[in-house]
């Protein structure tokens, strides 16, 4: 697992469960950053890692922003268009982190990333939440245009990525933090945040660019006490019919814990666990096998 941590200091921690327990956690590097961005701002938020599909490699993305040296307003006006990007092959010995621009000047910003590898065109989708700016307005000085919008591009090697398209447009309410849960063959689980409002689970049964149809009907939250954000999920390593579900309470809070057995159904039941870490946020969880454990 890697993750921030709700003391805002902008760089990535990294713990690995205790066995197959998905709420006992331990801190790598002594509960130090193992992650620490060098480049852009020298910030870095909303860590994801993602491994290739033969997992001889891994990936960790994250949004390039530091708000010690830029406010939030500025940040999401002028803010960067990149994504900072780490590579390993082993999940412990980390390559120099670079970054890659996504998104084109009429962005705002560039937060949130997540990526899902796609075995129909053998590529990774990389989604991230910008708002747009009118292409008249390069200093970005008259207001977006849009609301936060998911964006995409598609990439073979997280180093060169095609032109960003709008994934989700959200019409007036914010939508970002994506996450997704591949149920086999074309059917996605995916999980966004609408604004201040709570977490989105929609289903396709289509592939990721397919139809997605919005669990529990159109006014429906996972968890409506506001605001909850930035979905966490994953597949449990011993019950393949149990999904995760962390969510977010900021500003202190960090992770909340919610599972379910029915993850095409929409019920996820806020679980009181002991034990489980707490000053979680931003983060993304990735069950491996006991030979990479080891």
């Amino acid at each position: 697992m890697l993750h921030a941590s709700v003391d805002e200091s902008e760089k990535i921690y990294q713990q690995v469960s205790n066995g197959n327990n998905a709420y006992s956690f331990t801190a790598l590097n002594g509960g130090n950053p193992v992650l620490t961005s060098t480049v852009g701002t020298k910030g870095v938020r909303d860590s994801y890692l993602v491994a290739s599909p033969d997992r001889s490699e891994f990936w960790a993305i994250g949004t390039d922003l530091n708000t010690h040296t830029q406010s939030w307003s500025d940040a999401v006006t002028h803010g960067s268009k990149s994504i900072v990007i780490w590579h390993t092959t082993d999940l412990v010995n980390w390559d120099t982190n670079y970054l890659a621009q996504v998104d084109d000047d009429t962005a705002g910003m560039v937060w949130a990333p997540s990526a899902v590898y796609d075995p129909n065109t053998k590529q990774y989708f990389v989604f991230w939440g910008s708002q747009l700016f009118a292409e008249d307005d390069p200093n970005h000085t008259n207001g977006p245009v849009t609301k936060t919008l998911i964006r995409y591009a598609t990439t073979t090697d997280f180093k060169t990525f095609s032109s960003p398209q709008t994934y989700i447009n959200g019409g007036d309410q914010d939508r970002l933090d994506q996450e997704f849960q591949s149920l086999g063959g074309n059917s996605y689980a995916r999980f966004t945040t609408a604004g201040g409002a709570g977490v989105i689970e929609e289903i396709s049964q289509d592939g990721l660019l397919g139809t997605w149809n919005r669990v529990g009907g159109s006014s429906n939250y996972i968890n409506t006490q506001s605001p909850r954000e930035g979905p966490t999920s994953f597949q449990d390593n011993q019950d393949s019919s149990e999904y995760h579900l962390w969510l977010d309470a900021p500003p202190t809070d960090g992770y909340e814990t919610y599972s379910t057995n029915g993850i095409q159904g929409g019920s996820y039941p806020e679980e009181n666990v002991s034990g489980f870490p707490s000053g979680m946020r931003q983060g993304s969880v990735l069950p491996i096998t006991q030979s990479e454990y080891e």
